[in-house]
């Protein structure tokens, strides 16, 4: 799991960094460091993350892996 994946999933979801940092119980600079990968997804965050976007654990590492961020592709 990592940051990219979790920003896939909050534009998905139609929500800021303010009202997804709220459902999960969070600073919004946490987030913001987490969606950048500069703070490691703890397991306590990534169990809130997929309660909160209703996503089964398989399908977020399917998505993790798709390199939807890959410069070659823009």
């Amino acid at each position: 799991m990592n940051g990219k994946t979790l920003q896939i999933l909050r534009y998905r979801s139609n929500l800021s960094i303010k009202e997804m940092a709220d459902k999960l119980g969070i600073s919004e600079s946490l987030l913001t460091k987490i969606e950048a990968e500069f703070t490691p997804i703890s397991t306590r965050v990534k169990t809130r993350i997929l309660t909160a976007c209703e996503v089964d654990e398989g399908l977020f590492e399917i998505v993790s892996k798709m390199r939807l961020f890959d410069e070659e592709l823009n």
